[in-house]
């Protein structure tokens, strides 16, 4: 099939299968995790069949113990009981790779299924298509090659992404279900049905609410303009006409459903087609798609690299200075990365990278991003170089 992409998290799930009973994976709705983890099961049920959970309901145990392994059970949220289930499975018989499991929404945070999955289960997520994925090359060892000795160097040996080519992912974003759809109407609407089966069918399943879908649509318009700066509540209240608690508590209930993602005292959509199809003119603004697509791209560092991140964060101090992405590595290095949709790296993004070198006690690699063409390396630790080079 056309769409169908090999998946970063293919390796870390089969490593995963040889010694976890039970390995989860997460993610927004048309990520592609059904895709994957059928090519890696040798049974599959879902609970999106009624009928199923009719069965499971009186043959659970039964039918965890009897059926082929690995047992892929697919939208574990819409039947909670299954968690307590897969406990006393995976209990009874310490085998790994028996299950697979998947799910819409964030259920690790509700704290009885979080005690049923842990020590027996390995959770990963699976984020919508990075750059690579797309374009079939392959995933660059950021931290290995920004840390080599000639690091300008390990990033102009990769295969160059072309600008043109993320700059259609701007628009179509990278859900596997709907990035691919050629036709311009049939994607609008393919996205306009999938955000209302995130807001209609599963925000139930984290808060109730009594929020109608249009407010929830409005929100979520709102949200994009506000991408990579510190959320104020209050004035965000007014605007929508809700209450400050009231958006606190849908921000928290969408990110369960990933379709946002807090970073530092900000955050950044899960997926660059949704925010565009929400609010194009917003995300037209200069800058504004290529800094979601860098944190996007940074971001899938952090969950297929997990072994070499401490933190993923921001710097900002009050006096100004900004640096939006940082990371702290295991190695004891902070690796600081800074945007500017110029040519060069802006005077402030140069002081808030001095800032944060005098904050930190830690070797401080810095990163300084832009839309230009050019790569440099100011000294051993400071260089710059387009954005598009760290995919």
């Amino acid at each position: 099939m056309p769409h169908l992409r090999k998946r970063i998290l293919a390796s870390l799930l089969k490593d995963s299968l040889g010694w976890s009973p039970v390995t989860a994976v997460f993610g927004q709705r048309q990520t592609g995790k059904t895709t994957l983890l059928k090519s890696l099961c040798r049974s599959f049920e879902t609970f999106d069949k009624a009928e199923f959970i009719i069965e499971f309901t009186s043959q659970g145990a039964q039918i965890l113990e009897s059926a082929p392994k690995p047992l892929f059970l697919d939208e574990v949220q819409k039947y909670p009981p299954v968690f307590d289930a897969l406990k006393v499975a995976a209990d009874q018989k310490r085998r790994p790779g028996q299950f697979l499991i998947t799910g819409s929404v964030r259920f690790a945070q509700r704290k009885p299924i979080r005690e049923s999955l842990t020590g027996r289960t390995t959770l990963w997520e699976l984020l919508p298509l990075t750059t690579s994925e797309l374009q079939e090359t392959t995933f660059r060892d950021f931290f290995k090659d920004i840390l080599s000795p000639r690091p300008i160097e390990a990033f102009q040996k990769a295969r160059k992404i072309s600008p043109a080519l993320i700059q259609k992912q701007f628009v179509h974003g990278g859900l596997p279900g709907i990035c691919f759809v050629r036709s311009p109407a049939q994607r609008d609407n393919s996205l306009r049905n999938h955000l209302a089966t995130l807001l209609e069918r599963d925000l139930p399943l984290i808060r109730d609410t009594k929020t109608p879908p249009t407010q929830l649509l409005n929100l979520l318009r709102a949200l994009v303009p506000l991408q990579g700066e510190p959320l104020q509540l209050a004035g965000l209240a007014r605007k929508l006409h809700l209450s400050a608690p009231t958006i606190k508590a849908l921000l928290h209930a969408m990110e369960g459903l990933f379709l946002i993602r807090t970073h530092g005292r900000t955050f950044y959509f899960e997926d660059m087609g949704i925010s565009h199809w929400l609010n194009p003119m917003a995300m037209s603004e200069a800058g504004r798609h290529e800094q979601q697509w860098i944190f996007s791209e940074l971001r899938a560092q952090v969950v297929y690299r997990p072994d070499d991140i401490i933190t993923f964060g921001e710097y900002r101090t009050r006096g100004g200075a900004h640096v939006p992405f940082v990371f702290e590595l295991r190695d004891g290095t902070t690796i600081g990365i800074t945007y500017d949709a110029l040519e060069r790296p802006s005077e402030k993004s140069l002081k808030s990278m001095q800032s944060l070198r005098k904050r930190s006690r830690r070797r401080t690699v810095a990163l300084h991003l832009h839309s230009g063409t050019g790569a440099w390396e100011t000294s051993k630790d400071s260089l710059s170089m387009p954005y598009f080079r760290i995919s």
